[in-house]
């Protein structure tokens, strides 16, 4: 295997315990109530960092791929258990399934839609099947939602003849299947659990609660299996995300998420298919990998093709010029060879397509970034069934094609997952802990190797002439409180100013709606089967039938997101830690320019002055930490707000454009397709002129909301530098008014003495 990340370069190791020792140390000599204030923060830090240091890891990796491309199967051949359902017609598409390790015994949990959520949502299924054939024509096939109809099939044990002969308004509840009414009682949580040695009721709780021929799936959202499973021991939780585009909402969000939270992507590809158009579609329409770009989560990709043991042998040898004799291992490099090949292509044709339709708004920095770790996206050829039947797990009339376990890739996988990836990430999980530890440890040694120089300077002073220091502080902190002030304000003339680049942005999207509404919409809706479109018009212009995907609200939606949320994120996620760096680099200059002020009065408070005082460095390494959870918090927030942004702009174009499509649907349910058309046309012309105004609004909300975020940001960093100030300055005053000179020498020598054990830590 080609193309493996390289391991992040180590930190010289370091354990927060090796600082504990210091600590105590300091919490037995160092009196003063400011040193206690600190030790006492320090502590709090550090306690902090042994947590987290203590957490096992916990990585969850995302399976993405079209349903059909043996997402299941490759889960069972790496888990080396015949766990979820993988025969056809029975695909693993209903729900979020995530699998991880136990102790010992199986626990399967299974989140169901509450009964107020599914029973109107069934209502208006059976609904729309009932108005479907009321409404056919003689002459014409039923208009009926396929997705519709599996639903309505997997909940009844009904077909849709059957189903509509019983079928009335308002008696829907009465034709659920009992065990469809009984989790329904027993939600939102179903849990069962069995022994090690019960494989085969764990095999057929998982088909209960995730096959497709079962009457569970429409009503499962998310189901985890816990048990003992060693691959997954280190920490990895392996997440099967639904097929690409779910046609249902709820699903489709659910596992949205899901793939929001993953660290690691697989992107598992058939390789009897590579890279089709729908999934070339999902990628740039999705925006999944400029979005794992910029939320630094690229570098995590791989792709696994399956199906390695269906290649065209013929086609193999004529390619790659091959005797006709050639072993099964020169085919397979081969095959491997022709579709790695042909994935990368696709994948930068993706980023590429991607990156245009941002219309300009990925800078040219992340656009090279994005194609450079594209070029290294690590890749395996797999074949799941070949490797299940030569270790026995399953059975088949027909034996495995292939010699040995190790041609069928699974072995190289697993081996990668439990060597290189598990230990990339506790790497990476150990060198953040030391890194912390290490400016815990920075900060420290700073802010007491400085006390202790400027303890042993002031106990040589006279303190005859001290009359003045409290006016003197006094004079330091309205000094910093003035500049903080100043730089708020400036601080929020920046942020002001990427806000209304933001709002550029939507103006230019807004625009595009408008004319994706009137122009593009209808010569859209001219194209379609006039079937399809009488289904669109029924489900207020959101349609999945078995061949066609089509949404009205999501389609304009997409026009304003490509103008909009490329700039969004590229403004607001990765200008976001340049922006926190501005703050930091100011607060630290101020704090700095305030502790030379208030010595510098302080000198002139005694009576005489501090030699070299003003060159000692300050205490500006304390803010390290504070400041790193500062920007830890903005990204993760900032990262929210865009998702929620995304969301909310889809939800409230379907709720807007929703009138338009209710008069469409009275006027012209029966017609013929022209006066649809001309219907659904006249009508979003109808509502455009408010819809866009209150989109308009809607997106400025968001903007006011980062702005809110990324403001009260600088906060923070202000009130930290203003307690460390206030910290420093009553340390200046218990030395100068409360402490014998003998008293000071003692305090620097143990001060000194604590940080020889630093040193040693």
């Amino acid at each position: 295997m080609s193309g493996l990340p390289s391991a992040t370069p180590a930190v010289r190791a370091m354990s927060p315990s090796d600082i504990r020792g210091a600590l105590r140390f300091f919490d037995r000599e160092l009196k003063d109530p400011a040193d206690r204030a600190e030790l006492a923060r320090w502590s709090e830090q550090l306690d902090a960092i042994e947590r987290d240091g203590a957490l096992a890891l916990d990585c969850a990796v995302a399976l993405l791929g079209e349903s059909g491309a043996g997402k299941s199967s490759l889960l069972n051949a790496l888990l080396g258990l015949d766990l979820l359902p993988h025969d056809a017609g029975s695909a693993v598409t209903a729900a979020v399934t995530e699998i991880v390790a136990g102790d010992s015994g199986y626990e399967i949990t299974a989140e169901i839609e509450s009964p107020s959520e599914f029973l109107p949502r069934f209502a208006q299924v059976c609904a729309r099947l009932r108005d479907a054939v009321a409404s056919g024509e003689s002459d014409a096939p039923m208009a009926i939602d396929e997705s519709d109809a599996s639903v309505a099939r997997a909940v009844t044990g009904m077909d849709i003849e059957e189903f509509l002969r019983h079928s009335a308004p308002g008696d829907e509840a009465k034709l659920l299947l009992p065990e469809v009414r009984s989790a329904l009682d027993r939600g939102p949580r179903l849990r069962w659990t069995h022994a090690d040695d019960d494989m085969e009721a764990v095999q057929g709780r998982c088909r209960d609660c995730l096959s497709s021929r079962k009457p569970l799936w429409p009503l499962v959202r998310r189901v985890v299996i816990k048990g003992p499973f060693p691959l997954l021991r280190s920490g990895i939780r392996l997440v099967d995300v639904p097929g690409l585009n779910d046609p249902d909402p709820v699903r489709n969000r659910v596992a949205q998420d899901s793939l929001q939270k993953s660290q690691l992507v697989w992107l598992v590809l058939s390789a009897k298919r590579a890279m089709t158009g729908a999934i070339m579609q999902y990628l740039t329409d999705s925006r999944l990998l400029t979005r794992l770009e910029m939320e630094g989560r690229l570098a995590s990709l791989i792709v696994v093709a399956t199906h390695a043991d269906q290649y065209d042998e013929q086609g193999l040898t004529h390619a790659f010029k091959l005797p006709a004799d050639a072993s099964l291992g020169e085919l397979l490099t081969h095959h491997r060879e022709r579709v790695h090949t042909e994935v990368r292509r696709a994948l930068l044709r993706a980023w590429d397509e991607t990156v245009a339709r941002a219309d300009g708004h990925v800078s040219a920095e992340t656009a090279e970034g994005g194609r450079s770790r594209l070029r290294e996206v690590p890749f395996f050829s797999v074949s799941s069934t070949e490797s299940l039947l030569l270790r026995r797990v399953v059975k088949a009339r027909k034996g495995p094609s292939f010699e040995r376990d190790e041609q069928t890739g699974i072995p190289e996988l697993a081996r990668w997952m439990m060597a290189d990836f598990v230990a990339k990430e506790q790497q990476t999980h150990k060198d953040r802990v030391a890194r912390r530890a290490r400016q815990l440890l920075d900060a420290i040694r700073s802010t007491l190797g400085h006390r202790e120089d400027i303890k042993r300077k002031l106990a040589h002073l006279r303190t005859a002439e001290k009359g003045g220091l409290k006016g003197s502080q006094d004079r330091a902190h309205t000094f910093l409180a003035e500049r903080l002030d100043e730089h708020q304000v400036h601080a929020a003339q920046e942020v002001e100013a990427q806000a209304e680049k933001v709002r550029a942005a939507i103006r230019a999207g807004v625009d595009a709606a408008e004319d994706e509404i009137r122009s593009h919409i209808p010569e859209r809706l001219s194209g379609i089967h006039w079937a399809t479109l009488r289904a669109i018009v029924r489900r207020d212009g959101v349609f999945f039938g078995s061949t066609r995907n089509w949404d009205l609200p999501a389609e304009i939606a997409a026009v304003v997101s490509r103008r909009v949320v490329f700039r969004w994120a590229e403004l607001f996620e990765t200008a976001a830690k340049r922006f926190l760096e501005g703050v930091t680099l100011k607060s630290a200059d101020l704090l700095a320019e305030h502790a030379h002020l208030l010595f510098g009065l302080i000198a002139q408070a005694v009576g005489e002055g501090l030699p070299g005082m003003d060159r000692l460095k300050q205490p500006t390494q304390q803010l390290e930490l504070e400041l790193d959870l500062i920007s830890a918090d903005i990204t993760e927030r900032l990262q929210a707000a865009r998702m929620s942004f995304e969301r909310d702009l889809v939800d409230n174009l379907r709720h807007q454009l929703r009138p338009a499509f209710e008069l469409a649907a009275a006027e012209s349910g029966r017609g013929m397709k022209q006066r649809m058309v001309d219907g659904i046309t006249r009508h979003l012309d109808e509502i455009a002129p408010d819809l866009l105004p209150a989109l308009t609004r809607d997106l400025e909300e968001k903007v006011v909301e980062v702005n809110g975020i990324l403001n009260s940001q600088v906060q923070r960093a202000h009130a930290s530098v203003l307690r460390v100030a206030d910290i420093e300055a009553h340390n200046l005053e218990v030395a100068l008014f409360q402490r014998t000179p003998e008293e000071l020498i003692a305090s620097a020598d143990a001060i000194a003495e604590g940080l020889k054990l630093l040193e040693a830590a």
